[in-house]
């Protein structure tokens, strides 16, 4: 039926609609409209980021500790000396070339810094399948950080060229007590012994 409003004077017919609204009991939810694409761009780039930064650590962890030139393939690829006193020199540490190929191989070796030499032969003459092991040893002259190249020549014009390292300390040394006091003692006569001890730390 219509609905009459008064308002004053004038009065206003309202017909209510007649549209019906149907609920339809277990109804499906909407599915969600497709993504856009520029909001997967993004994560598309980070899994690729992700991808690429995992591939490098693969190869770093799994790259082989050697250097190949030809048929020569030297092992260690570096050469890493622990901290020595100024002076002194240091146990050997060796390197050791092998000859994969079929032919001789002319070798020799030297380091390019004053503070790295050879401890022992540099190989020479490498017979086919053979392997050869050269020594280098560090004797620090001053205390900083040394950095050089061990460089095998492989016949004429075909070089391997090793890193070395190592670090010149000083000797650290303790001594107690740091000063002696014997008192008066008579001429001709001998007082007490005392002792010094020195200690090294390092």
């Amino acid at each position: 039926m219509p609905w009459t409003f008064g308002r004053g004077c004038t009065t206003r017919t309202v017909q209510p609609s007649r549209h019906n609204l149907e609920i339809a009991s277990g109804s499906s939810p909407p599915t969600n409209p497709d993504p856009d694409p520029k909001s997967i761009l993004p994560k598309l780039f980070a899994a690729l980021n992700a991808a690429v930064v995992l591939l490098v650590l693969a190869w770093v962890i799994t790259r082989p500790n050697e250097l190949t030139v030809g048929a020569a393939t030297l092992s260690p690829s570096e050469l890493s000396f622990e901290d020595q006193i100024v002076g002194t020199t240091s146990e050997p540490q060796a390197v050791t070339i092998a000859n994969d190929g079929d032919d001789e191989l002319s070798l020799q070796a030297s380091p390019d810094a004053r503070a790295f030499a050879l401890a022992g032969r540099s190989c020479g003459a490498l017979a086919a399948r053979g392997t050869c092991t050269i020594e280098v040893a560090f004797s620090p002259g001053d205390t900083v950080r040394l950095d050089a190249t061990l460089l095998v020549v492989v016949d004429p014009g075909r070089d391997i060229e090793v890193p070395v390292s190592g670090v010149g300390i000083t000797a650290e040394v303790d001594v107690s007590p740091t000063s002696l006091k014997f008192g008066d003692i008579h001429v001709g006569e001998s007082s007490e012994a005392q002792s010094v001890t020195v200690s090294n730390p390092g």
